[in-house]
């Protein structure tokens, strides 16, 4: 099952409002018992010094937020990632939508997992 889905909410006066998509995909990955989520995005992954980096934990991720390195759009991504981690979720990939997500067998972005692991499987 791939779920694909506009984050739009309503106000109490029925006015349409966006909802951030991140937080609405981990919401929805959570309630589905998921066993899989990528976000897919405009950049790599997440990136230090023009790096992808390719594995992040929540502890490494508060601390890229603390040194500006993760700042604007990519917080709710990995935040959300974050949220969506459970039992069936190990593991959330962040991607480039503008490069294949796989390239030569190897997943191309950041994987954010409660412990580091090396690949998405």
């Amino acid at each position: 099952m791939l779920p694909v889905v506009a984050p739009l909410g309503r106000t109490a006066s029925g006015e349409i409002v966006n909802i951030n998509a991140d937080t609405a995909a981990a919401g929805i990955a959570r309630s589905l018992d998921a066993e899989k989520l990528i976000f897919v995005t405009d950049v790599p992954g997440v990136m230090k010094k023009e790096k992808v980096l390719a594995a992040l934990t929540s502890k490494e991720i508060d601390q890229l937020i603390d040194e500006k390195t993760i700042q604007g759009g990519m917080i709710p991504k990995v935040r959300g990632a974050e949220e969506a981690l459970s039992e069936t979720l190990e593991e959330v990939m962040i991607t480039s939508g503008k490069q294949p997500i796989v390239q030569n067998d190897v997943w191309q972005g950041t994987i954010i997992h409660k412990e580091r692991k090396e690949t998405m499987t």
